[in-house]
């Protein structure tokens, strides 16, 4: 009896103090779960110290109640483990469906042709991955036709700190990013260079809300 009051309080203990980091680390969806698992501990340990497993129909049981009851409280952390990776899976940007010139890419294109095009001494483009299909467009538009990889070619998309980078160490000619930080900014002052920004769009948060709210 003594056994099984110690035992309670160490399983009380111990799931009060992962809830609490569940709930500190926004996970509450795993509470019920976390619940349900420990209880079927205690079970476990209680039964056994009883001794109460003495036929294979008990354990047969008790196995099928506790996955029965771990699946049910499986079902919200799942749901919401999906839909998690479904949005952000959907804000990506697929680069390889936005490389200039490709046949069966999503790039926008103009009404009539460009008046604009380069055609010698291409300059090199890089910059981040959510602008890749503005400044592909543009290569698209007024660079020559030919394969553009975009990690090994005059246009790439290395992200905005490796284009920064690129752009410091003169690997670069131009980059299509965010404004720069005060810390990259300060790399530039101390490499000598003067940077020349063109703003081009302005970033604004946009909150999606329920129509009861």
């Amino acid at each position: 009896m003594i056994n099984a009051i110690f035992l309670f309080i160490c399983m009380v203990f111990v799931t009060f103090i992962v809830v609490i980091f569940t709930l500190l680390s926004g996970e509450i969806y795993y509470i019920g779960l976390i619940v349900v698992v420990a209880c079927i501990l205690y079970l476990l340990f209680l039964f056994l110290m009883s001794h109460f497993f003495k036929t294979k129909k008990r354990k047969r049981v008790f196995i099928s109640i506790s996955i029965i009851a771990i699946i049910i409280a499986s079902i919200q952390p799942i749901y919401r483990a999906y839909d998690s990776s479904k949005i952000i899976g959907n804000m990506e940007v697929d680069i390889y469906q936005y490389i200039p010139f490709s046949e069966n890419g999503r790039i926008a294109t103009l009404e009539e042709e460009s008046s604009f095009k380069v055609t010698d001494d291409l300059p090199k483009i890089d910059g981040a991955t959510a602008l890749y299909p503005l400044y592909s467009a543009f290569v698209q538009a007024t660079f020559p036709k030919k394969d553009y990889d975009p990690y090994f070619s005059e246009v790439m998309v290395n992200q905005t700190p490796n284009a920064y980078e690129k752009l410091f160490n003169g690997e670069v000619d131009m980059i299509f990013v965010a404004a720069p930080s005060d810390s990259q900014k300060k790399v530039a002052k101390n490499k000598g260079l003067e940077l020349e920004m063109t703003p081009i769009g302005r970033e604004a948060f946009v909150f999606f809300v329920n129509q009861k709210n």
